[in-house]
Parts: structure tokens; C-alpha cells; sequence
């Protein structure tokens, strides 16, 4: 593996256009109620609907939703937000099953961390919010092998320059 060129995954996009499609149809059958019944279930219908579609659409625009590693840390893009990390600042990545599918969860190194909050100091665990059409477990071996290469090599250079 070439670990000195970027690696950028994107989420599939079947999932947001499916998603996309169901929201249509639920939205035309609520301006469907709309102009038959002048309905206020259409109403609200066609308005759920309507910002579920709106909301399925946005992760379909280019570079709306990826995650990107290089020897730096990785950078999660989703929706209107971008979460950059370093990899001196995780401790490990492991794929679990949480929310009832197979993710990768990563806990932040407390010591190492540029910030300190309450869930930093109780040891919360992380989640990807996606798999980005990879096996859970074949993500997670991925970044934990570019977390053991560029971490610990950083934090060691980091550190020799601070005490000069």
C-alpha cells in the first residue's frame, strides 16, 4: 500500500438516491392529497417529505460526503460539516456493530488531544458515520494501519522540536 498519497472515499450513492426517490414519491402523493382534499395531512406530508428529499439530495452533490486520509490524519465530510483529526490524536480504530450495522469507532488519546471537553475526559468512543462502501472491519484495519504509521512518527518529530 502507498501510504504517501491521499486516499479519498466516497459514500455510495445508491443509499442517498433510493433515499431520494421514496421521498419524491411520498412528496407527489401529498400534493396529490393537496389538490383532491385541500387536505392538512397533505400539508404536512408534502412538507416532511418534501425536507427529506431536499436532505437526500445535498450528500449527491460532489464532495459532499467522503473521508479522506493522508499521513497528516483523515477528514470527514458529511452534509454541511467537516471533523479533520490527527492521527496522533486517536488511540485505535475498531470495527463494532452499533445502531444495528457494522461501523468503525475510534476513542481520542485524552493526553494528546488539542481540547479538552467533558467527553474527552470520560473516554467517549467515536463513530464514522459511515462505511464508505468498504467491510467495517477492512475500514477499520486501514486506519489503524495509517494511525500506527504517520502517528507516532509525528508525535516523536513534534516533540523533539518542542524541546529544542
Amino acid at each position: 500500500m502507498d501510504f504517501n498519497r491521499e486516499i479519498v472515499l466516497r459514500s455510495q450513492r445508491s443509499k442517498y438516491f433510493r433515499s431520494l426517490l421514496s421521498s419524491l414519491i411520498f412528496t407527489s402523493f401529498g400534493v396529490k392529497l393537496i389538490m383532491q382534499a385541500h387536505s392538512t395531512v397533505g400539508w404536512m406530508i408534502a412538507l416532511v417529505f418534501g425536507f427529506a428529499a431536499v436532505a437526500s439530495l445535498i450528500p449527491l452533490l460532489p464532495n459532499q460526503s467522503y473521508l479522506k486520509l493522508d499521513k497528516y490524519g483523515f477528514t470527514i465530510r458529511s452534509m454541511f460539516q467537516t471533523i479533520k483529526v490527527k492521527w496522533h490524536e486517536v488511540e485505535n480504530f475498531e470495527a463494532a456493530k452499533r445502531y444495528h450495522k457494522k461501523t468503525v469507532i475510534y476513542s481520542f488519546d485524552r493526553k494528546k488531544r488539542n481540547y479538552v471537553n467533558v467527553e474527552n475526559l470520560i473516554g467517549k468512543k467515536e463513530m464514522l458515520p459511515d462505511v464508505y462502501g468498504m467491510d467495517a472491519q477492512a475500514l477499520a484495519d486501514l486506519m489503524e494501519s495509517f494511525r500506527v504509521r504517520f502517528g507516532y512518527t509525528r508525535m516523536a518529530a513534534e516533540e523533539i522540536a518542542s524541546l529544542n
